[in-house]
């Protein structure tokens, strides 16, 4: 590697370092000033109450999410089993979405979503929208890592809509600024500057300054990516000075970063080194060891690059007294982040590290320890390649197994959707059916009852003939008044015992409208029937009697 080739490779690392936490700042931010768990904490508090004990746990996890997510799954697992145990839902919602999160970082991609998932049901039946569209972020960011962008943009774009329909303005503008980034991912930098200057303004209207900061560096991002040093120091410049006003420690440390590899391009390496050594005691002060280790490394690789830029790389003999001394800091600077790094496990940087070192030991002539170190950067790099492919195969099962349940709970709706439409066709049908013989009988019930009507006028008909000839037919007269009460208390009886039936028909039919088809077929149908059948053999009854009777 000649001396060009190894500096833009240095370039490139630091430029993905700092993209590195471009997403989580904005929610990370909100757990920043709490009081850190610490293990004596936990376990000092084995005599509380299971809810306080719970929490307590819950809050040590969320806490370890970016310094020792192994850590944090052990705190997680534990506040889900109390919870559990104890029925405290908010408690086990809460174990649940640390459990996503702590895994999301391990890259254990399957797992936390199922974690993210269980946690999305208990907050949904709960109806906390505030964590609902933290748990749409986690998930969201899940497909992210598996460039699954469509499928990540349909969660952000659901948390955005629970935020715009409740008006939370601090989730809108995380919203936009994860929309931003997820189009930043994509390689899509107009749409990505698009939501990040809409996450500019939010932020400015509702005086949120978090969010406003990571908006600018968002975009200062971009602009770098795109080549545009210029524009991108402007916008980093702004987001460190709205950072500044509001003591976010983070993001004035990140910014710093920034800056300080604008400077490094620009061979000001004093200014990139003022700034790295200022987020450096930052990243201490708030006990950020992953940032720690990985600006210990660029600070190194800063001193390796300014010890090399007078073109003197062959051997250590080229090498003026005056850069031995800063050749001397890269490789203490490069060792110190290598212990880190290792303490961490944060495998990405160390081969990179190596390199570096191994670069360092050469230029000072020290080839056994270059050796050495380029033994332990070809290790590292083959132990980074070996775990990034096991986490390709484990995203491609996962997204395997997704798929599959996909396809399976489209195929059950589709089998739901015909079983109900045949359904639906058979109760219709039945309900013709129904309504059809129950409008025979109301005919029949109608012609009967006016033929009894026919024959009561006819018979107060006959009632006033005999009346007028009462003098000359006493007898016969007297024989119709016996008639004429034998065939009221007949009619009488009749009409009694088909309107009572009747009656209950239409009652029935009335209350059609206010109730669910379902529950009228299931209940009130039934009824009908009888009522009809009463009908039926009310009808019989009448017929009989009408023949039985002597009226005469």
């Amino acid at each position: 590697m000649n001396c060009r080739q190894f500096i833009d490779s240095i370039v490139r690392y630091l430029l993905l370092l700092t993209l590195l936490f471009s997403v989580a700042d904005v929610v990370a931010q909100n757990n920043e000033g709490n009081e850190k768990i610490t293990d004596s904490v936990i376990k000092a508090s084995s005599h509380l109450n299971d809810t306080v004990r719970i929490a307590l746990l819950n809050r040590a996890a969320a806490a370890k999410v970016r310094t020792n997510p192994l850590e944090g799954i052990t705190y997680a697992e534990q506040a889900l089993a109390l919870a559990q145990k104890t029925k405290w839902n908010k408690g086990v919602a809460d174990a649940y979405y640390n459990l996503g999160k702590n895994k999301l970082v391990r890259a254990d991609y399957r797992t936390a979503l199922q974690d993210l998932e269980s946690a999305l049901k208990l907050e949904e039946s709960a109806k906390n929208s505030a964590r609902i569209i933290e748990t749409y972020f986690a998930m969201g960011d899940v497909f992210v890592k598996l460039s699954k962008y469509p499928t990540a943009s349909d969660y952000y774009f659901k948390a955005l809509k629970i935020a715009e329909q409740e008006k939370r303005t601090d989730d809108i503008a995380t919203c936009l600024i994860y929309i931003g980034d997820l189009f930043r991912a994509s390689g899509d930098y107009e749409k990505a500057l698009t939501y990040f200057s809409k996450g500019v303004e939010n932020c400015t209207a509702t005086g949120n300054n978090i969010g406003l900061a990571v908006s600018l560096r968002n975009i200062g991002n971009v602009y770098y990516t795109k080549g545009n040093t210029d524009k991108a120091e402007a916008y980093y410049n702004q987001a460190l000075s709205v950072a500044r006003q509001g003591n976010d420690k983070r993001n004035i440390a990140e910014n710093l970063v920034n800056m300080s590899i604008i400077y490094s391009d620009k061979g000001e390496n004093d200014r990139a080194l003022e700034n790295a050594f200022n987020a450096l005691n930052i990243y201490k002060e708030i006990g950020d060891k992953s940032g720690i280790g990985n600006l210990l490394g660029n600070i190194g690789t800063t001193y390796l690059l300014s010890a090399t830029r007078d073109g003197h790389s062959e051997s250590g003999k080229y090498i003026p007294a005056s850069k031995r001394a800063t050749l001397n800091k890269a490789i203490d600077y490069l060792q110190q982040a290598l212990t880190i790094e290792k303490e961490l496990g944060e495998l990405t940087a160390i081969p990179q590290f190596y390199e570096n070192l191994s670069e360092a030991y050469s230029l000072q002539g020290n080839y056994k320890k270059a050796f050495e170190a380029h033994s332990d950067f070809v290790t590292y790099k083959d132990s980074a390649e070996s775990l990034q492919r096991s986490k390709e195969i484990a995203t491609i099962n996962m997204e395997y197994e997704f798929t599959k349940q996909k396809d399976s709970i489209k195929m059950q709706k589709m089998l739901t959707e015909q079983r109900l439409s045949v359904e639906q066709i058979l109760r219709k049908r039945e309900k013709v059916y129904y309504i059809s013989g129950l409008v025979v009988l109301l005919l029949v019930a109608v012609f009967i009852f006016r033929s009894l009507r026919t024959q009561q006028k006819l018979n107060q008909t006959i009632t006033r003939l005999v009346a007028e000839q009462e003098l000359t037919i006493e007898q016969r007269t007297a024989d119709l008044r016996i008639t004429n009460e034998k065939l009221r208390a007949l009619i009488s009886f009749n009409a009694h015992q088909i309107r009572e039936p009747l009656t209950r028909i239409t009652g029935t039919l009335s209350i059609r409208e206010d109730v669910e088809p379902e529950e009228f077929m299931n209940d009130f149908v039934p009824l009908m029937e009888k009522a009809a059948k009463d009908l039926d053999n009310a009808i019989k009854d009448v017929l009989a009697n009408a023949q039985n009777n002597d009226i005469s």
